[in-house]
Formats: C-alpha cells, structure tokens, sequence
C-alpha cells in the first residue's frame, strides 16, 4: 500500500503552474524525482502533497484512506521550500529547529531530543548555536530539512532545494537526502536538473501540469522519449550510455553511475 496516493488531481492555474489529472504513488522509503521545466506544476503538487493547497478535484489518499484533513497530512508529509532564508524563523539554529515540535505541544525534553536527533542526521550538531543568519545557503538548507523531520513526517518533499546553493550547499544537502532515505524516510524531489533525478529510485516527468513519463531513471532517460520537447535534459551518465552503445558498447541497465561505468570498461579491457 503507498504511503500517499493522488488519484486524477487537478488544480488550475492560469498561465502555467497548474495540474491536469495528475495521478502519482508515493511509496515507503521510496525516493521520487519530479522534473519539468518552468510553469510544470513542480511547485503546485509539492504543496498539494503538503496540503498547502487543496486540489479542485481527485482524490489524496494516506495510507489508502481518503484524507481531506490538512493537518493531518502534514504530519505525514514535511516541505522544504526553495529558498532557504524564507525558512528561517529563530535566532539560533536549534530554536529554529526546536519552532515545529513545539507547536506540536511537546514535552520540553521530547523536543530536546528530537532537535538533537535531527541535527545529527542532517550532520550539523556543531551548528546548533550558531545564528542560521551567518550560515552558507548549503548549511541553512540543512537546516531547513532538520526542522521539517523534527517533525518526525514520513515523507519529506522538497521544492527545488537545492536550485539556490553552489555545488558545496548542493552536495551536502543531497548528501543528507540520501541519508534520510537509506533510513527509510520517502522523500519527493522536485527538480529541473536531471543529475539530481538520476539519483533517485523513480522518475516522474511533468509538462504543462500533466504527467508525461514516468519510470525508473534507466526507463526515462535511457529510451527515446523526446525529452527536450518537455524542456528536460537527459543526466550525462545516459549521454555516455548512449554513446557507448552506438559504437557497439552495449551496458547492463544497472549500470547507471560514471563509477559504475568506468569499472565495466576495465573490466572488459582487462578480459575479465
């Protein structure tokens, strides 16, 4: 059973951004990249999935249950926005961890904890009393997605999070995506950048707000799809893939890194 399901979503918005019949799976511990160009409607379901806005139409299903309830889908599901000042609500960066849980009404000591825990999985604990104003756009994106699983969600979506930072900040913060998701957290990651989408376990293609292609990476990049008609580019891996296979290199779909890649062909020089 997925852990949030749209069924036939829509949202209009006039002059792009919006949603036609969106239908989309969120599974557990799944890792979702969602990649469109400008006015795809990347931001629009991100706030869907975080009941920031209600569809029109469709169905939001939680556990397999119908849930119009705003709240309650907020505790399942956390958003990073794109712009990590706009996020930043305290003066020191464990108040500004510590802001969610305790509109949360919990004990002074369960907050405790669980700013501790969240600082440690995004790996700036040595932050916690440093003004989020002196930080890097890397660092105070960090801890964004610190107070958002402070709130202990089951998916964490994030809006273009990383569009902002230098390839230091987008490192780290990609860094901590996989992390959340190796321990089991779902994550949604919309992105124009198909390096990042070809990190994740599925892909989904937006374009004026419909669902154009959707599969795992090596199925959406790897095919003849027409990807630059929807305004996205294909991640160099699979330009390389591409190039191999029409000089007579034929790879493994598994094959799927530069590392992953680079080994193959020794391998195969050495005759193993």
């Amino acid at each position: 059973m997925a852990l949030i399901e749209l069924q036939n979503v829509n949202f209009p918005f006039h002059g792009g951004g919006g949603l036609s019949d969106v239908s989309l799976k969120i599974e557990r511990a799944g890792f979702v990249a969602v990649l469109g160009g400008n006015g795809a409607g990347k931001s629009t379901l991100a706030k869907i999935l975080n009941a920031l806005i209600s569809p029109t139409s469709g169905r939001i299903l939680v556990d397999g249950r119908e849930e119009k309830d705003a709240y309650a889908i907020r505790r399942k599901v956390g958003l990073v926005l794109q712009d990590p000042d706009s996020q930043m609500v305290a003066d020191t960066v464990e108040d500004d961890v510590a802001f969610g849980p305790e509109n949360l009404g919990l004990e002074p000591e369960d907050i405790e904890s669980r700013v501790r825990e969240s600082l440690q999985i995004c790996g700036i604990k040595e932050l916690a009393g440093r003004s989020p104003s002196r930080l890097s756009g890397g660092q105070k994106q960090l801890v964004a997605i610190a107070g958002a699983i402070a709130m202990h969600p089951d998916c964490l979506v994030l809006d273009e999070a990383t569009s902002m930072l230098d390839p230091e900040g987008r490192r780290m913060v990609l860094s901590a995506i996989g992390r959340l998701n190796g321990n089991g957290m779902s994550v949604v990651m919309m992105t124009h950048d198909p390096e990042e989408a070809a990190l994740a376990k599925s892909v989904v293609v937006l374009d004026h707000g419909r669902v154009v292609l959707e599969g795992l990476p090596c199925d959406v990049f790897g095919a003849e799809n027409g990807l630059d008609e929807f305004g996205v580019d294909i991640p160099m891996v699979y330009k390389l893939r591409k190039a191999l296979k029409n000089s007579g290199v034929f790879l493994d779909k598994d094959i799927d890194t530069m590392d992953k890649i680079v080994k193959e062909l020794e391998r195969r020089r050495n005759g193993c």
